[in-house]
């Protein structure tokens, strides 16, 4: 049989329980909402395609609390941006390789705290130089000679060189060219961009040997725009002698042969292209010049 219950006992039971109904109150059961924590965190950094050289490069990072905020930060890659758009689990960061070689992409929080870094390769550019003897694939070095390969590779994307020729060969020494059009007679072609600084060969590491391509110039150093030369024998006393020597012909990249591409057929042509005297004593003028009918960026 069931009985009352005591006035005592009743309100301690009533007290216990509006203390209880207090507490769950205040820890969110009643409607309340302590601030939720999200750390970022970042489990991959892959590229979308490739990277290349002086090319915008995209990458995917995937993680965990992404929307947060992250940051960005890289080696041998210019302009890093973390892009718009992020969601918890994924956000893309691009940025412009400014090297060949290893280049590393970091990611961080907010904070500052780093969370992945990642590092790719980005192979040599490489140009393909179409005349009317065959083609030439030429590798470029801008890790080593950066100014003189941005330099080439603007004449390159402009269109500069199609229907320049190769004005002066000599088969013991060099093919020289990217300067004149040729219709009855030579004709410079125009406007060209501005002068370069001379890249020493004493601090790049490269060399005038054979089958490399070098910037021509006048008899002063800074002074090389669009003309280049491929070397056709080992040239060494074109090198800057030492970083005292303010001489020397800037080298930017080597022709290379592959299985698409039979450089060494073409360069063999250059050599026994038959030459007359140029007028000033040198045997080097083209009876009839090769012409560069196309050129183009293939990596």
């Amino acid at each position: 049989m069931n009985r009352p219950l005591s006035r005592k006992l009743h309100v301690t039971l009533l007290a216990t329980a509006l203390g209880l109904t207090t507490f769950i109150a205040a820890c969110g059961g009643g409607g309340g909402s302590a601030a939720e924590v999200r750390v970022a965190s970042v489990s991959a950094i892959t590229a979308d395609t490739p990277p290349t050289y002086d090319n915008l490069a995209t990458f995917s990072v995937a993680g965990a609390n992404l929307d947060v905020g992250v940051t960005a930060s890289a080696t041998g890659c210019t302009g890093p941006a973390v892009l718009s758009g992020a969601t918890a689990t994924a956000v893309k960061v691009t940025c412009t390789p400014s090297r060949d070689g290893d280049i590393s992409l970091s990611v961080s929080a907010a904070g500052g705290a780093m969370l992945k870094t990642a590092s790719f390769t980005v192979p040599k550019p490489q140009v393909r130089m179409t005349t009317s003897l065959g083609s030439l694939l030429i590798e470029l070095e801008p890790a080593k000679a950066p100014i003189t390969v941005k330099n080439f590779l603007a004449y390159v994307q402009d269109g500069f060189y199609v229907n320049t020729v190769f004005h002066r060969i000599i088969s013991t020494f060099m093919a020289q060219g990217g300067g004149f059009t040729f219709g009855t007679n030579y004709t410079a072609k125009t406007p060209t961009r501005p002068t370069i600084t001379l890249e020493k060969t004493s601090a790049t590491g490269l060399s005038n040997t054979a089958k490399t391509i070098a910037m021509a110039r006048t008899s002063a150093a800074d002074s090389a725009t669009s003309q280049f030369f491929i070397n056709l024998v080992d040239n060494a006393f074109l090198n800057a002698q030492g970083s005292s020597d303010g001489n020397g012909y800037a080298v930017f990249g080597t022709v290379v042969t592959t299985t698409d591409v039979n450089s060494d057929a073409t360069l063999a042509a250059l050599k026994a292209v038959p030459v007359l005297n140029n007028g000033g004593g040198e045997v080097s003028l083209p009876t009839n010049p090769p012409v560069i009918t196309a050129i183009s960026r293939v990596r």
